[in-house]
């Protein structure tokens, strides 16, 4: 657990930023990458690999299939078909499970 990343996200969420996977994949260069890009990429994984067997199953299966010849279809497009609510869960995630120590904020609020 990095309590640097979770603290930064959790104030990040309480001034109105929400997960966005798609903005992060249209990065094409780490170079590209601010300090939120890097946190929020370190909570996607964190988050997928220990939500759920059926989040950390969804994360394997994409690096399986990273490994074929056949370029698969973007991590966010998959995600969004097999956990339609994956940002509101993250939200969730960073501001609970993580316990960050930071003041909580609610799911309700996510995407509004």
């Amino acid at each position: 657990m990095n309590g640097d990343h979770a603290n930064g996200l959790a104030e990040m969420l309480l001034n109105g930023w929400r997960p966005d996977l798609r903005r992060l994949e249209r990065l094409d260069d780490v170079a590209e990458m601010q300090r939120a890009d890097y946190q929020e990429s370190w909570a996607w994984i964190h988050f997928l690999l220990n939500e759920s067997d059926a989040s950390r199953d969804i994360l394997f299966s994409y690096l399986s299939e990273l490994e074929s010849p056949v370029t698969p279809p973007s991590f966010a497009s998959k995600l969004a078909i097999e956990m339609p609510s994956a940002e509101k869960r993250l939200t969730a995630y960073i501001s609970s499970a993580l316990d960050t120590g930071v003041a909580r904020v609610t799911i309700s609020s996510v995407g509004e």
